[in-house]
């Protein structure tokens, strides 16, 4: 396998569009780096990526890497549990360059979505369980 350096300017915008904005309120993450390539195109396979973000991220912060989906206006994920080094750096394979979110997953929100669903599915067999028994008391 040949190792090949490449250097392309990655810029952390620090304030994205209004339509990234709110792809990442929607996204249920915290602490949002939004990294954008300078260069465009595909990546080649198996490119990776190394950026330092010692300046927003402790050292064994586990973040999330996201496409902005431009066309979509959400965040698609490409990676998870990323570890920020003890230099302050994350490694990560993007597949072209682009506009790209890396982030912790709020698991507080994540937490509730997942309970609210689950509370959801239990009232609704509950619900279930109640009319089959009023139609099987009301037979004959």
């Amino acid at each position: 396998e040949k190792q090949i350096d490449f250097k392309a300017s990655i810029v952390a915008v620090a304030e994205p569009e209004e339509d990234l904005t709110n792809a990442i309120e929607s996204a249920n993450v915290k602490n949002p780096l939004v990294l954008k390539f300078s260069a465009e195109g595909k990546l080649p396979k198996n490119a990776t990526v190394k950026y330092y973000v010692g300046d927003n991220f402790d050292e064994g912060t586990t973040l999330t890497l996201f496409f902005y989906n431009e066309e979509g206006n959400g965040l698609d994920r490409i990676e998870s549990d990323l570890i920020v080094d003890e230099n302050g750096y994350v490694e990560f394979s993007p597949p072209h360059f682009s506009q790209y979110v890396l982030a912790e997953m709020d698991s507080e929100s994540g937490g509730a979505g997942s309970n609210t669903l689950l509370y959801v599915g239990v009232g609704i067999i509950v619900a279930i369980i109640a009319f089959i028994a009023v139609v099987a008391l009301r037979r004959p």
